[in-house]
């Protein structure tokens, strides 16, 4: 027992440190746009760094969680972090821009290990008391990265050059992938999982559905012109009919709550992140922002997060769920609503952005746990490959298309208004995340019954 205790504790610092990399990753990416717009003297396709990591994480999470089914997590996890880490380095020795996009997407397939798999790794190990407190941690590992990333990669950048605040990662995603490493049994302590569907099928369905959303994505970083306009329709219909194939058929029919859930966080996902991703570069290009305090945005909104994910953990009956959600999702509405006024009237002080993103952040702080702990509660033990997989899934669909749709109206933005428009561009935006929120809200009512009636982890 006492050995079991021994591994729990390694785990949960494994998985700790392996987050805190990938946070420490993600932003100093979104605060190194600015230093990478100016060296490649450019502005065009900065949205695609962001959203083409998250297009290729989709093929990672499906390819990664199949082979976790069959080898266990252990290996899908160093096989992702390998990934991870060589596309760090190719990233760092970019020679343009275009060849630094197609290296984000190596990144993407590895930053597929810590979607689905972490998922199934705190369901095998954590009871339902353990798991909201496993996502508060989950969310303090984001807390460190917020504080120093955006400093330390603004810092690095202005004085160093803009490939150091993807190399700072690389120690810190080496000693995660060694103490995971250590952390994680041998498979076969876990009961085999259940094969719904042929492995190599899913992996070319997760394919077909990333090329269609790239497809979208380029589109919209092509506006205004018509043409790509044309592209977006058949990427939206072949992006429809290869996700539904992915998702897990048998868990969806028979526990409707699931797709609520995954609509859920694809939506929130959308409305939160698009503006996130840009948000530094807003303040660099149209106030004037260092790059180190254009960044505070995304420390302040994490500060912010990690508080909301606090307070959900306080709750852990599974019928608050819901309640929590729709709380999250009211407070969230109130900050995205403050930074859109703010960003599109110049005339109102900056500190309203900052003051605004950080109750968004705070908002979903509370909601995305919400989320998160209501799908291992009502999610059949024997598909939670699957549902776990659907769920990172929309995680990186909500955030890929709500950047490129960012990214497509400060394009549209930059070409009608040219100075300022970055800001213009994310108001509109926030407009349509404003909407989408709304949506969300009234989704989200189903939630409390379904949860309190979790599935067995036998």
């Amino acid at each position: 027992m006492e050995q079991k205790n021994i591994n729990k504790r390694l785990l949960k610092v494994s998985l700790i440190t392996m987050i805190t990399a990938v946070a420490f990753e993600n932003l100093a990416a979104t605060a190194d746009l600015g230093a990478i717009g100016v060296h490649f003297h450019t502005t065009k396709s900065l949205a695609l760094i962001l959203s083409f990591f998250l297009v290729a994480e989709i093929v990672g999470v499906v390819a990664l969680s199949e082979l976790s089914k069959v080898r266990g997590p252990k290996l899908a996890v160093l096989v992702g972090s390998t990934l991870f880490q060589v596309g760090i380095v190719l990233v760092s020795l970019s020679p343009n821009i275009t060849f630094l996009i197609l290296m984000r997407g190596i990144q993407g397939l590895g930053g597929g290990a810590f979607g689905s798999v972490g998922y199934v790794i705190i369901n095998d190990y954590f009871d339902t008391t353990e798991r909201p407190k496993i996502f508060f941690a989950f969310s303090l590992a984001w807390v460190v990265p917020s504080l120093i990333s955006p400093g330390i990669s603004g810092y690095l950048a202005q004085n160093f050059g803009w490939q150091f605040p993807f190399l700072v990662v690389l120690p810190i995603s080496l000693i995660a992938t060694l103490v995971l490493a250590l952390a994680l049994p041998k498979r076969s302590k876990i009961k085999p999982r259940v094969l719904e569907s042929n492995p190599l099928l899913r992996i070319v369905y997760a394919t077909i559905f990333a090329a269609s959303i790239l497809a979208i994505l380029l589109a919209l970083d092509s506006i205004p012109r018509i043409t790509p306009l044309l592209i977006i329709i058949p990427g939206i219909v072949f992006a429809g009919i290869a996700g539904k194939r992915l998702l897990p058929k048998v868990a969806f029919s028979q526990f409707p709550a699931l797709r609520r859930i995954i609509l859920l966080r694809v939506l929130t996902n959308f409305a939160f992140f698009g503006i996130d991703g840009f948000l530094p570069l807003a303040l660099f290009r149209d106030r004037g922002y260092s790059l180190a305090l254009a960044g505070s945005t995304l420390t302040l909104a994490s500060l912010s997060w990690s508080a909301g994910s606090y307070l959900h953990s306080r709750f852990t009956k599974p019928n608050h769920r819901g309640t929590l959600f729709r709380r999250g999702i009211a407070i969230a509405l109130i900050g995205v609503a403050m930074t859109g006024i703010s960003l599109y009237f110049q005339g109102i002080g900056s500190w309203f952005i900052l003051a605004g993103w950080t109750i968004a952040g705070l908002g979903m702080g509370i909601s995305y746990v919400s989320l998160s702990v209501a799908l291992l509660d009502v999610a059949p033990r024997d598909h939670l490959d699957e549902s776990s997989s659907a769920l990172a899934l929309a995680d990186t669909t909500g955030v890929s298309v709500g950047t490129g749709v960012a990214g497509g109206l400060i394009a549209t933005a930059l070409a009608i208004h040219g100075s300022r428009s970055i800001s213009h561009g994310l108001a509109f935006d926030a407009i349509a995340c404003l909407l989408i929120l709304v949506i969300s809200l009234s989704i989200g009512k189903s939630i409390d019954h379904s949860a309190s009636q979790p599935t067995s982890l036998a």
